[in-house]
């Protein structure tokens, strides 16, 4: 009981200047003066404190077990979905799925768009399928993070890689045949060329999903006592099958346009 009194201590500062801390984010002025620098910079540190907290509290013996698990990429699937779930509502975010009824009992290609940082936690949280993620090759040469991305099997893909002799490509078919779902991310409403690509090759149908919600970004009281109530919707799409679009570039442009559409349906 000592060791967790003591391992809260340094963030007693981030609740004595939380409420000015408010005040300083909604005055949203670019010149700070030095007391909201201060105040600014002590919650910075608490959440740099709770990072280090989290790796040795939480992430290393996640990682010493997952090393011994018979399925690593199940077993960090799965830690990945309860710490992730865990820290949603340790900010106060809300999560709720609609259009459950809409996925497919097979393996699926799925796209999300993409409106904070915080959509992918909520899609590892509560999607109710396994999944591998496909990000931008260049996030896994960040330092750390890029070796914990592919100790979890998630697959890296080129902006530009169209080509099905591309290694990225051949990556993800692959995961496709073996009956993987994969989840690819539409940053700013932007299709990859590739997801239209892997649909027709693997002959999966495309999900889309929705994100809905009233967060630009993580709510200011996030990692501290009071959070503010935010939601997030994710709404699953009708399946978009690839039977009717050969493997031509027009077809493939026909098909992105179509799941554009189903991310954006007022466009």
């Amino acid at each position: 009981m000592e060791l967790i009194l003591w391992a809260f201590l340094p963030f007693l500062p981030a609740f004595i200047v939380f409420p000015f801390y408010k005040n300083v984010m909604k005055s949203g002025r670019t010149a700070l003066s030095i007391w909201q620098q201060a105040i600014l910079l002590i919650y910075q540190i608490n959440l740099y404190l709770l990072f280090v907290e989290g790796f040795f509290f939480v992430l290393i013996p996640v990682l010493i077990a997952g090393l011994f698990a018979p399925n690593k990429r199940s077993f960090f699937h799965a830690q990945g979905s309860f710490w992730a779930k865990i820290f949603l509502r340790a900010i106060g975010v809300k999560v709720s799925v609609e259009g459950e009824e809409n996925i497919p009992p097979g393996p699926a290609i799925y796209v999300q768009d993409v409106r904070s940082y915080l959509d992918g936690a909520a899609t590892l949280a509560y999607l109710p399928f396994a999944f591998r993620f496909v990000f931008q090759r260049h996030l896994f040469g960040v330092t750390f993070f890029g070796w914990l991305e592919r100790l979890a099997g998630y697959l890296a893909l080129e902006p530009d890689a169209l080509d099905l002799m591309h290694d990225d490509v051949v990556r993800i078919l692959k995961t496709l045949g073996r009956k993987e779902n994969i989840v690819a991310f539409a940053e700013q409403g932007n299709v990859h060329g590739g997801v239209a690509l892997f649909s027709i090759h693997s002959k999966l149908p495309v999900v889309t999903i929705r994100i809905k919600h009233d967060l630009s970004s993580p709510p200011v009281s996030a990692f501290l006592a009071r959070p503010l109530p935010v939601s997030i919707r994710l709404s699953i799409g009708q399946p978009i099958t690839s039977g009717k679009y050969s493997g031509d570039k027009t077809s493939l442009q026909m098909l992105s346009q179509d799941i554009s559409r189903g991310l954006n349906p007022t466009k």
